[in-house]
């Protein structure tokens, strides 16, 4: 069952459930405190509406976003067969361009976090509400995982502009190549598909462990609403 809580319905449990010390709960740390309550839960409903889930749609006043997938991984898809756009730094790859991988050991991946890293693979679909550009309609997205927080640069790997049928990437030296987005920029009337990806340092226990995505979305006053995804739940 899906559950959306709102920061007063935290408020309350934190009334009810005060911080408790080392002598209380047991935990055996040293100048520590304890919450009773679990600190995703709070992260999470940080947000208006707290919990999402793959396939909802959040939106501000100005952009609409939906996460179309989320994935830990090891290493990425980067073989494909592609055509390069005449006169362009863009090709044609297939579908499967920028997935997660079955990692085996001793092979040789283009994509690939090293020891003590975790890839974050994403789908992203962002809708431009406004009549203008934006700048940067998504900021710093992050993972909480076992009650941290990681987060890290994010690549861009292919876009698709019809809904995932197509789907190019940018090219060096005639080869398509992931990029840093620095800024995540959408024209006016612009909607788009794209696999990211980032690196978080922490290797997770396994691939399906379940985490929370924070993904930071601009509003018209140019601040950043955050919306909280709960994933392999």
């Amino acid at each position: 069952m899906r559950i959306k809580m709102s920061v007063a319905v935290v408020v309350a449990l934190l009334l009810v459930n005060p911080v408790i010390t080392k002598a209380d709960c047991g935990c055996g740390c040293e100048n520590c405190t304890c919450s009773s309550v679990d600190e995703n839960d709070i992260a999470a409903n940080n947000a208006e509406e707290a919990l999402y889930y793959i396939a909802d749609q959040v939106e501000t006043d100005i952009v609409r976003l939906t996460v179309d997938s989320a994935d830990f991984a090891i290493a990425l898809n980067a073989e494909s067969e592609y055509t390069l756009l005449e006169n362009t730094s863009t090709a044609y790859i297939d579908e499967y361009y920028g997935t997660p991988a079955e990692y085996v050991d001793g092979d040789s991946y283009k994509y690939v976090a090293s020891k003590g890293h975790t890839l974050v693979a994403l789908t992203l679909t962002t809708e431009n509400l406004d009549r203008a550009d934006i700048q940067s309609a998504i900021k710093g997205i992050s993972v909480i995982y076992n009650d941290e927080t990681y987060t890290g640069a994010l690549y861009n790997l292919c876009h698709s502009d019809d809904g995932g049928k197509t789907w190019t990437a940018s090219t060096s030296n005639g080869v398509p190549k992931a990029f840093e987005i620095n800024y995540y920029y959408l024209d006016q009337g612009e909607t788009k598909t794209e696999r990211v990806y980032f690196d978080i340092a922490v290797e997770v226990e396994s691939l399906t462990d379940s985490f929370i995505l924070k993904i930071p979305v601009v509003n018209s006053s140019g601040e950043y609403e955050e919306f909280y995804y709960s994933i392999n739940e």
